[in-house]
């Protein structure tokens, strides 16, 4: 995406009240304009057609749209990389990845895996407090 030489990125914080006649109404709350700020989904549960995972804290994947086609989440911590065209086809993609790795992982043992997937593997089975088979 090309960035014009006087624009600079920013994450906006909004927000929305319903109005008396029943549609919305937007105020920006803050503005970030630092390159450290990013746009993220935060989630304390995982959920997919065949497990439930209750986070003992909350997960944060940072979200990315560069090309305006397809919405990028991703945990680089966790190696998990997921996109989608809405951001629920992205959502619903994280949370079958989020199980995908975190099943793979446990699998393996400690010794096949690289130090960077092993701190995963410590990260995942820390974070996830309960799972339940539907």
């Amino acid at each position: 995406v090309a960035v014009e030489k006087d624009s600079v990125e920013a994450v906006g914080k909004f927000i929305i009240s319903r109005t008396a006649k029943g549609g919305t109404s937007k105020k920006l709350s803050h503005l970030y304009t630092q390159k450290e700020a990013v746009l993220s989904l935060t989630f304390d549960s995982i959920e997919t057609d065949k497990r439930f995972y209750q986070l003992k804290g909350k997960l944060s994947f940072e979200i990315t749209n560069d090309d305006k086609k397809s919405i990028v989440v991703e945990n680089q911590l966790l190696d998990i990389y997921a996109q989608g065209s809405t951001m629920l086809e992205a959502e619903q993609d994280i949370f079958e990845q989020f199980d995908y790795t975190y099943r793979r992982l446990t699998e393996i043992d400690d010794k096949k895996l690289s130090r960077h997937l092993l701190d995963a593997k410590k990260y995942i089975t820390l974070i996830v407090d309960k799972i339940k088979e539907k």
